[in-house]
């Protein structure tokens, strides 16, 4: 009996980490942030890291954001997922 239940748990827990996979897309900068000189703004309700800020924040130059200055990552693709209207973002694709 013990060895169908850590089988079926073994299961569900497989199924779990597809399904959050099949959430998962890959998302450009620019289609999250703008882009203006020195400061990125952005476009949307984004979470990075537990930190989470709302559209139309202007990040400076020397700002982090969840732990990551994003200006080190202008232009990569990011790994993200869309919860409740909110983009969280759990990777970033450097070119």
């Amino acid at each position: 009996m013990k060895k169908y239940i850590i089988i079926g748990c073994l299961i569900l827990s497989f199924l779990l980490k597809v399904k959050k996979k099949e959430k998962e897309i890959k998302i450009n900068f620019y289609a999250i942030f703008m882009l203006n000189g020195d400061i990125i703004e952005t476009l949307r309700v984004v979470r990075i890291g537990g930190v989470q800020i709302g559209k139309g924040v202007r990040l400076g130059s020397e700002v982090t954001f969840g732990g990551i200055n994003l200006f080190n990552h202008i232009g990569c693709d990011f790994r993200a997922e869309e919860q409740d209207g909110i983009l969280i973002i759990t990777g970033i694709f450097n070119q």
